[in-house]
């Protein structure tokens, strides 16, 4: 009998048993039919053979059962309020002052602040936090505290800061925590699910839209601490029109917003030809160069603003009428029309009070670009923006590291961060039902990037480099492996050996968009070098520098594109 035949008739016996056997098991079965297809006497004892797989199968099933369940368990949490110590150590006073864009609630924020002895005001851009401290730094001992740069008052009382950076030790008697309805963020709100839950303050002080008042409410009563909610109202009118007006019609102190990079230069160029001059924001451009683009706009050195969402937050903008170009993006996946709450904050940009007593929007008429079904889904989100804003009730989470590090315990995760992150987003519930794991696509992104380039780092200094802004184009991957390459070995980096087409003797010579994209790499460098304890703060004032010469030149190109 040739081997073909036995192996033929071996799953003939297995043929009725072979229904109940796990398919991953029949590449073993078809081992064992080769084996017994030479020895007649294993195909009669064939029972004895499938007794021994069924209970070996048994046994590796329940024990991945049983691992899978202390998964479950370990991410399951009922009380995640109860992970930060120093903040339930207190009754903390919660102070919500929620409402629209333009109707002081910052600024009378800011006052408390102001009246406190120690205090920190955390802000969702390094943009915002740099105005504060700028603002504030001649009235109070604050400091500067982003990702990407640090001025440390010696004295120090006060912090201005971005979200991501506060620290959960320090203790303050006022916390200002703007933009609250960020929580509902997929990708950054666990920064502000984390600073509601910890910030270690007597009186806390949200600030944010109404649609955030169901959340705060929740979170305050986990959280066991007073809540009072102060509601303000608009200062200055807004009508948002159905209208859908021409280039020709625009006028000065006019925003014009579109969301792509290229749409901003081909609507620069389009309203140029009308006489009109123009300033630009939009999100790869320096924080300095989107200083001095809103300087020129509100100084009246130009005639229109062309931005994307950017202006959203964290610029005070002296705008008389916002006009949307367009009301569509590209979501990451695909082009969508724009959700409702991002309509309304760039909308709440009109009619800046104490400038104009009343702001407008309407719809910018680009039929070179645009379809005439923009004006239609513009019109929709009108007709949306008259109801009452729905309420968030989800806030997104991300899990400390003392979480991480026991949750990685359960199973042989061989100190592979971004398999214990995808793990543990897997099976993360939360009881209450109020907390979502995060989007973790660029944070497991990150940690596979410092597992293949140092997997003997330990997990908490993963945990801490996990979380850096590496660009997906230019040199930002090389950077990073680079840094995590020589943390061991104790050697400092040059950044322009990254950008080695770049003549940083004649900056002039470069375009715009190759200057956007060194930008980028550098505030990733800025980042790291944050966290490097090797650099002085001479290279750190060296690098801060570049990037202001940067910022610069790129603001002449702009006079230019």
């Amino acid at each position: 009998m040739c081997i073909r035949d036995s192996i033929d008739q071996v799953f003939k016996v297995f043929s009725s048993k072979l229904l109940f056997i796990d398919k991953d098991l029949h590449k073993k079965y078809f081992d064992i039919a080769y084996e017994c297809s030479e020895d007649h006497e294993k195909i009669k004892n064939i029972d004895i053979y499938l007794k021994s797989i069924f209970e070996e199968n048994r046994i590796i099933k329940e024990e991945n059962i049983k691992k899978i369940e202390l998964l479950k368990a370990k991410a399951t949490v009922t009380n995640i309020e109860e992970f930060y110590l120093n903040a339930r150590a207190k009754k903390r006073k919660i102070i919500a002052y929620l409402g629209p864009t333009n109707s002081g609630k910052t600024h009378s924020a800011l006052k408390l602040l102001d009246e406190s002895s120690t205090g920190i005001y955390l802000a969702p851009l390094r943009l915002l936090a740099r105005e504060i401290y700028d603002d504030k730094k001649t009235k109070l001992n604050i400091s500067l505290v982003t990702g990407e740069e640090k001025i440390i008052h010696e004295r120090e009382t006060h912090i201005s800061s971005t979200v991501e950076m506060l620290n959960l030790n320090e203790e303050y008697d006022v916390a200002i925590i703007d933009e609250v309805q960020m929580l509902n963020d997929s990708q950054r709100g666990s920064a502000w699910a984390r600073a509601v839950l910890g910030v270690n303050a007597d009186t806390v002080i949200l600030v944010g839209s109404m649609d955030s008042k169901k959340i705060i409410k929740t979170i305050a009563a986990k959280c066991n601490d007073d809540l009072e909610i102060k509601e303000f109202h608009r200062l200055s009118e807004l009508k948002i029109e159905a209208k859908d007006i021409s280039i020709k019609n625009l006028k000065k102190g006019d925003a014009v917003i579109c969301f792509s990079r290229k749409d901003i230069y081909k609507l620069k160029s389009q309203i140029e030809t009308f006489g009109f001059s123009t300033a630009v924001i939009y999100g790869a451009l320096p924080p300095d160069t989107k200083i001095k683009q809103s300087e020129l706009f509100n100084s009246g050195n130009v005639d229109i603003l062309i931005a994307t969402n950017a202006i959203g937050y964290g610029l005070n903008l002296s705008i008389r009428r916002i006009l949307f170009s367009s009301v569509t993006k590209f979501n990451g996946y695909d082009v969508d029309t724009i959700p409702l709450t991002e309509f309304l904050q760039i909308s709440g940009r009109a009619g800046r009070f104490g400038i104009y007593n009343k702001g407008f929007v309407s719809h910018l008429n680009i039929k070179a670009f645009y379809s005439s079904e923009d004006f239609q889904e513009y019109l929709y989100l009108l007709r949306q923006a008259t109801k009452k804003l729905g309420s968030i009730d989800i806030s997104f989470y991300f899990p400390e590291f003392e979480h991480l590090q026991e949750f990685s315990k359960i199973k042989e995760f061989e100190n592979n961060m971004s398999s214990i992150v995808n793990s543990y987003s897997k099976y993360f519930s939360d009881r209450s039902g109020i907390f979502k794991m995060c989007d973790i696509s660029q944070i497991t992104y990150t940690a596979n990037i410092i597992d293949i380039t140092y997997p003997g780092m330990k997990l908490e200094e993963k945990y801490r480099y996990m979380f850096a802004p590496i660009p997906r184009n230019g040199n930002g991957e090389a950077i990073f492996k680079d840094f995590i390459f020589n943390i061991p070995l104790k050697k400092k980096l040059n950044f322009k050996k990254y950008a080695k087409n770049i003549n940083f003797g004649s900056l002039y010579g470069h375009s715009l968009q190759e200057l956007e994209v060194v930008a980028l790499d550098l505030n990733l460098f800025s980042w790291l070098i944050n966290r490097f304890e090797l650099y002085e703060n001479k290279e750190k004032k060296e690098i801060l520098a570049l990037y202001e010469e940067l910022s610069f030149i790129m603001n002449e190109k702009i006079k230019h594109a």
